[in-house]
């Protein structure tokens, strides 16, 4: 149980003539966030002047970076490169040399126009496919002085129709031609009539699909040959602009790259002088960085500064300072988890150790079985190497993390896939090997685990005083969080707590006869004494809080619930369809349904414990929205 890193105001009063190095070495040391400054005498700082030759150059390098990257058939193949400590001058005329964009952008330009030509040949050929019902006609001879014609597609239903309409309006002036298969929905229709009758007004009645006959087409097999014999032609000239694309690619893309890394590097340096403020002669800039680096950034003004830069360390208000959490790596999962959830307050505890611990045991709790617990593994392991990190990642790492707590669990309720290690009277995994022929030499009973099934009311009361000690852990970090801050809140946090150990005392005294009777009463006791603590500082809202702490409490059942829903529909699958040499037929069906079950019972443990931990126990003590700190630092120091 940590709190967040402890952080420092500072402010830095510097000569002007030093402000681009000092910029530059505070990117590189990557210690201090830079917040905005303000002091009444000193003016808002403005860009360094190199910052729009700068930003030119980065716009222009992107759009070449972006250029390449939408190229897909170019296999990208750069190693990622670490850039020192760049300069401004110097990588500017790097990026000015890097000067072939009029060459991209015509070949990329080319290469657009020949696969548009590409894409309207198909557009050919797929209309003069379906007109093969006409691979008889020269349509090139179909158009004359005073007649034209028109050819298309319409339901056989309305053929009939469609036909009077067209004969009537013509006055049998026409000549229609039907060339459709006998058993298709369409009929592929060609209707020779004069020119000067206008019939789209019967095609549109009729929902007659009308196609365009390309220009230059006399029949349909010569279009298709020419449509064929262009598109070999253009596919050539579109290979041989993509090789030199390519070559391009290889030519100027790694150093590109580069430099456009050192441009965003130094963009960064010569904006960030927006947030100071200054005078012709000195700038200052406020900001915030970790009290255990607050002397290296004193050496470092020390050695490089000297006579130049004055470091002053400021009083600052908890309630703006950034929160910076640093916990052992095998919490990295559980602090993402806490990050992505909210960033606790700089006054708060950082609950990245609590979940550490109440995640696993909860989802433990409720799989409880050995098996199940080898599932988890297996499946959360098949994430992980796809996806090593981000959000994906870290939920397999928490998951995996927590499939060993389910084995142990597991242990503890002697549960593998649904059955005991040993049972003479039941089936076991013992005798599950010894059905396939194989002896594990086990031939009594190991230890006497906790069943679930067979022993709920012992499971429930545990699982009853499990969610009092989380829900008490809440109240008492509550207690801390608010003592130096709303001494009032913490009053009350323990008057909860006060209640929560009472009523618990109560409750396992005389309804489930855990402990003795006198220890209930004493219960009672706290609990009506606490109930006016809390009426005293929570007011009469306070009081009707006190049945939701209860409710708070009880919902902790659901651990043992779920859990045993999970086991009994396991014991189902064993009795149903439990395997042997002599069943083979049954081994498929189940390993399925153990699956299915084992899917069912992680499912409802990320739920159940979820809602657990971020609305039962988190909610006592956690406020939130803290505000995450942001090195004003080099892009290869925050990866």
């Amino acid at each position: 149980m940590l709190k967040p890193l402890a952080m420092q105001k500072i402010l830095l009063i510097a000569a002007k003539k030093s402000e681009s190095r000092l910029i530059s070495a505070l990117h590189s040391l990557g210690a201090m966030e830079i917040r905005p400054a303000k002091i009444p005498e000193l003016t808002q700082g403005r860009p360094l002047q190199v910052h729009e030759r700068l930003s030119t150059q980065l716009i222009r390098l992107r759009w070449l970076l972006n250029a390449f990257n939408s190229l897909q058939f170019i296999e990208k193949s750069v190693e990622p490169q670490k850039i020192g400590n760049p300069e401004y001058e110097k990588a500017i005329r790097e990026a000015e040399g890097l000067n072939f964009d009029d060459e991209l952008k015509a070949l990329i330009e080319e290469r657009n126009g020949l696969i548009s030509k590409i894409s309207e040949l198909k557009k050919r050929e797929a209309e003069l496919l379906r007109l093969t019902s006409f691979s008889w006609a020269d349509f090139s001879k179909l158009e004359t002085k005073n007649y034209t014609y028109s050819v298309g597609f319409l339901n056989q239903k309305d053929l009939s129709k469609f036909k009077k309409d067209v004969e009537s309006f013509l006055h049998g002036n026409c000549r229609i031609i039907e060339c459709g298969d006998a058993g298709s929905v369409k009929e592929a229709i060609l209707i020779f009539y004069p020119r000067k009758d206008n019939i789209d007004f019967i095609f549109s009645r009729y929902n007659f699909e009308k196609v365009v006959i390309p220009s230059g087409i006399d029949t349909v097999e010569k279009g298709l040959e020419g449509v064929k014999n262009e598109t070999v032609r253009i596919n050539v000239e579109l290979s041989k602009i993509e090789d030199k694309l390519r070559k391009l690619y290889e030519k100027y893309y790694p150093r590109l790259s580069f430099v456009e890394k050192e441009l965003s590097c130094l963009s960064k340096r010569s904006s960030i002088s927006v947030k100071f403020v200054e005078s012709k002669s000195i700038f200052a800039i406020e900001g915030w960085l970790k009290k255990k680096d607050v002397p290296e950034l004193k050496k470092l003004i020390q050695n490089k500064f000297k006579g130049e830069a004055e470091l002053v360390e400021l009083q600052g208000d908890e309630d703006n300072a950034p929160v910076a959490l640093e916990n052992p790596k095998i919490m990295s999962q559980f602090q993402w988890l806490v990050e992505f959830y909210s960033f606790p307050k700089y006054s708060e505890i950082d609950p990245t150790f609590l979940l550490f611990l109440s995640v696993p045991i909860i989802y433990g709790m409720i799989v409880g079985d050995v098996g199940y617990g080898l599932i988890s593994v297996l499946l959360s392991g098949i994430i992980l190497r796809k996806y090593s990190s981000g959000m994906l990642g870290n939920v397999a790492k928490i998951w995996l993390f927590s499939s060993i707590a389910a084995m142990a669990f597991g242990v503890v309720y002697d549960e593998w896939f649904g059955m005991p290690l040993y049972s003479a009277t039941t089936h076991s995994l013992v005798g599950l090997f010894a059905g396939f022929g194989l002896d594990l030499g086990i031939t009594a009973p190991i230890y006497q685990g906790l069943s679930r099934s067979h022993e709920l009311p012992l499971v429930m009361g545990i699982t009853i005083l499990v969610g009092a000690v989380h829900i008490a852990l809440g109240f008492i970090l509550g207690i801390i969080n608010n003592w130096n801050h709303h001494r009032k809140h913490s009053y009350a946090k323990f008057a909860w707590l006060i209640f929560l150990i009472g009523g618990s005392l109560a409750v396992a005294s005389l309804f489930f006869s855990l402990i003795p009777e006198e220890y209930g009463m004493i219960g009672l006791g706290l609990a009506g004494v606490s109930t006016i603590a809390i009426g005293i500082l929570e007011g009469l809202p306070g009081l009707f809080e006190i049945p939701g702490l209860a409710a708070n409490v009880l919902s902790y059942i659901r651990i043992a619930a779920t859990g045993v829903a999970g086991v009994i529909l396991a014991e189902l699958i064993n009795a149903s369809f439990f395997p042997s040499l002599g069943s083979l037929i049954m081994l498929p069906i189940f390993i399925i349904l153990h699956i299915l079950n084992a899917g069912l019972a992680m499912f409802e443990s990320i739920v159940q414990g979820g809602r657990l931990n971020m609305v039962e126990f988190y909610s006592k003590f956690f406020t939130g929205g803290g505000k995450m700190f942001e090195p004003f630092s080099m892009e290869a120091k925050e990866k």
